[in-house]
């Protein structure tokens, strides 16, 4: 029983800190944890930094996950090209 105490302390403590990482605000205190507002905050900047859409060379907006993910590789490979 002591051991199962331990270990879930431990990893009330991981969660704390997982939570920290992710809400990263300032203003957390220790004495005052509100994880429901914390993990709202997290949330939400997970939403705000969010790439919905790039443009390609040709000024097309695209919006499929395989479309930006081809936008991008063929920029960065365009960058690194020209500076050889």
């Amino acid at each position: 029983m002591v051991e199962l105490r331990k270990r879930m302390q431990r990893l009330l403590s991981q969660d704390d800190v997982y939570w920290r990482q992710r809400a990263k605000n300032h203003w957390y205190k220790d004495d005052n944890k509100n994880t429901k507002f914390f993990h709202a905050s997290a949330i939400a900047r997970k939403k705000i930094n969010r790439i919905i859409s790039l443009d390609d060379d040709a000024d097309n907006k695209i919006t499929s996950e395989q479309g930006m993910q081809d936008v991008a590789r063929q920029y960065f490979a365009n960058i690194f090209q020209q500076k050889k």
